[in-house]
């Protein structure tokens, strides 16, 4: 209820002035009709004086700026939030009645004092009424726990304690722990299965690189879990839909953790759709969690990188020997050594060839004009491209290239400044997020930076200016380009000097920034402008499907309001029509329901303007799973922990006796209230504005009537 109001004036100026201003008003006004022509009524005096006075004293109160506040508190009734896991795991747990979790649900119900809020978790959140506790079924077929999550931050204010009923193991959404403790809210959580581990295997996860190469080998590693089966025997097998690639026996450790290694040589490039399987063993408590399905990115062939330099350098030297690390990178050289000389001869021709270009200190003065033909050429193809600028660099030259370019050349100078980083940008996928690793670039030795003045476009950005000694200053040193052309620009040379520094703590950050960069370069996803994405790849029979397209101009820019057109092709090459629903910012949503085991295409093409713009396509698989039997125990760990760090307590479901009583405690001393405030600005209302006027238009015709000046 609310327990107390507080009304609150505030001025712009000070009060006193307000009065005088006011009493003066009122002054100047009974002096204004002390005497009229002609002569009117006293009455009639009054009457002017008092319409006069009120419209002076409302502008003045205008130009005071009053705020009037008015302050509602409200005491806020402690609330319990009680969530239940309502999925089959729950009822398949022998030593557990379901009965008796309903029988808990509503004692608990019963015994806390404060009002009690019931919700079930499982494929939804759902809010239960009491009187129909009894209809539980625990048929939800999949836990996503983090559904709680939103429920309990939109009515954080009100709730006062949470009691959680579950086992602990959730197959879909986030551990939603971390964000449930920051809000300070004691939760109380409720064990329910067995606490006993059961004899089971498992494939706990499948470890592979995100990009495989056609015609090359890969390793693909597979994790297993025993328990109770040491020194069995299983087979694992990797296939690619019908075939097999590789069938593996192995003895089960009796650490209960195994680890089987296949080799996996994809020979055409695209999305590959794989599969681990365990052999069965008898009195396995669960037989789903003997497989997994997965999608790898096959890519053509090795990567080509090409390094071009006007002049044979330590910078250049470093910068291959770091890209040689990456043993999936193929590297050519392009270092000229004289006018018409290039190492080992090189054929510039094969340039074309390149996925990337690192253009070290070039062009360059003597640089030929058909090689510079031959980077423009690449660069108009929209090759993603590193640039250093160092003491080789023709910056004349350099100007042809400047509609490739991340910056501006403002004025060209011919003399060098010694320059040590100046980390700008924390969240750099170049430099790294860890605060450490900043501060260690920030740390590195001076490199050679070229005074000429250079400024970074609008559509870039600067990652790292420069600092002189302790002095900062705003001139970029490292930027970076990823709307349309992605590129990357280093202003400086000798960065040589940073693999050479004493510590050996920040030794491997000048490789990180190389091999980081190909990737970054190489990464086509931020280029595409039709993304059609799911939210996993593999999904069981049970679970919904949930789809997003993201449409995007030729700078970037989200596209609204456009048509996508869709068709859901099965394994059968039936086709089923849909048409993407329009979100914000670009996006589009569908939903799909009821789809039987099998794999799925989906082809959309889009339209802007009633013209085709782009076509994307989308791969994903529905498997017969059961989620709810991949775990056979409690998860006594999280359940316990979840309680812990709140300063709750857990409980298992057979002696849950003490927490109503605990909760009851807290529930007591819940002192919360909520604050609601109006406020009332005076200058800024309408209505004042509106009285002035008609006081100031009744006073005049007043006047007028009366024949007054």
């Amino acid at each position: 209820m609310i327990f107390a109001s507080e009304i609150n004036i505030s001025l712009s100026f000070s009060p006193v002035y307000l009065v005088i201003g006011i009493i003066l008003s009122i002054l100047f006004s009974v002096w204004i009709y002390r005497i009229t022509l002609p002569k009117i009524s006293v009455p009639l005096k009054i009457f002017l004086t008092i319409l006069r006075s009120a419209a002076i004293v409302l502008i003045l109160l205008a130009i005071f700026e009053p705020v009037i506040s008015i302050i509602n508190k409200e005491n806020i009734k402690p609330k319990t939030f009680l969530f239940f896991d309502n999925s089959t795991s729950i009822k398949n747990y022998s030593e557990t009645d379901s009965s008796e979790i309903i029988s808990s649900i509503n004692n608990l119900s019963n015994e806390i004092t404060s009002e009690t809020e019931i919700y079930s978790f499982g494929n939804v959140l759902r809010k239960w009424d009491q009187e129909k506790i009894g209809e539980i079924k625990f048929d939800d077929s999949i836990t996503n726990i983090s559904s709680i999550k939103d429920e309990v931050i939109n009515k954080k204010n009100e709730i006062a304690s949470i009691i959680i009923l579950s086992d602990g193991n959730y197959n879909s959404g986030s551990d939603p722990s971390g964000e449930l403790n920051q809000l300070g809210i004691p939760i109380f959580t409720i064990g329910v299965g067995d606490t006993v581990s059961q004899k089971d295997i498992e494939l706990r996860k499948v470890l592979y690189s995100k990009y495989l190469y056609a015609e090359t080998e890969s390793t693909i590693k597979a994790v297993l879990l025993n328990n109770g089966f040491d020194g069995g025997n299983v087979v694992v097998t990797l296939s690619e839909g019908n075939s097999i690639i590789e069938r593996k026996t192995i003895v089960l450790s009796e650490t209960g953790i195994d680890y089987v290694d296949f080799t996996y040589k994809p020979m055409i490039s695209g999305e590959k759709k794989l599969r681990v399987d365990i052999s069965r063993l008898e009195n396995e408590s669960s037989f789903s969690n003997n497989s997994r399905s997965f999608f790898v990115n096959v890519i053509d062939n090795k990567l080509k990188i090409g390094i071009v330099s006007a002049a044979p350098s330590s910078d250049v030297k470093f910068i291959y020997n770091s890209l040689k690390l990456d043993e999936d990178l193929e590297i050519m050289r392009s270092i000229q050594i004289s006018r018409n000389k290039f190492f080992e001869d090189f054929d510039n021709s094969k340039l074309n060839g390149a996925d990337i270009l690192f253009l070290i200190g070039f062009p360059g003065k003597d640089t030929p004009q058909n090689l510079i033909n031959l980077i423009k050429q690449k660069l108009s193809n929209n090759s993603p491209y590193l640039i250093t600028v160092n003491e080789n660099t023709d910056l004349i030259k350099l100007k042809e290239f400047s509609q490739f370019l991340p910056f501006e050349i403002n004025q060209i100078r011919n003399d060098f400044t010694r320059v040590m980083l100046n980390v700008n940008d924390f969240n750099s996928p170049l430099l790294g997020s860890d605060l450490r690793e900043i501060n260690l670039w920030n740390e590195l030795p001076p490199v050679l930076k070229n005074n000429s003045n250079f400024s970074a476009k609008p559509q870039s950005k600067v990652i790292s200016k420069i600092k002189i000694g302790n002095t900062l200053i705003d001139e970029p040193l490292l930027i970076t380009n990823n709307v349309g052309q992605k590129s990357i620009a280093i202003l400086a040379g000798e960065i040589w000097k940073w693999k050479l520094n004493n510590k050996k703590e920040d030794n491997f950050l000048f490789d990180n920034l190389f091999n980081t960069s190909v990737k970054w370069l190489r990464d086509e996803s931020s280029r595409d402008k039709f993304i059609i994405s799911s939210d996993k790849k593999i999904y069981s029979n049970v679970e919904s499907i949930f789809l997003t397209a993201e449409l995007y101009d030729e700078a970037l820019n989200p596209i609204a309001n456009a048509e996508i057109e869709a068709e859901l092709i099965n394994s059968k090459n039936e086709k089923i029509p849909f048409r993407f629903t329009y979100d914000s910012d670009g996006l589009y949503e569908y939903q799909i329901e009821n789809l039987i085991a099998g794999d799925y295409k989906i082809i959309a093409n889009s339209y802007v303007n009633n013209s085709l713009y782009k076509n994307a396509e989308l791969n994903f698989s529905v498997e017969n799973q059961n989620l709810e039997q991949n775990s056979s125990q409690m998860d006594f760990e999280f359940l316990n922990n979840l309680a812990t760090v709140s300063n709750g307590k857990f409980y298992y479901l057979g002696n849950i006796n003490n927490i109503s009583t605990s909760i009851n405690n807290i529930n007591s001393t819940f002192n919360r209230e909520t604050i609601n405030r109006i406020e009332f600005r005076f200058w800024s209302n309408e209505i004042v504005l509106i009285i002035v006027i008609i006081l100031l238009a009744v006073e005049w015709f007043i006047r007028k009537r009366a024949g007054m000046l």
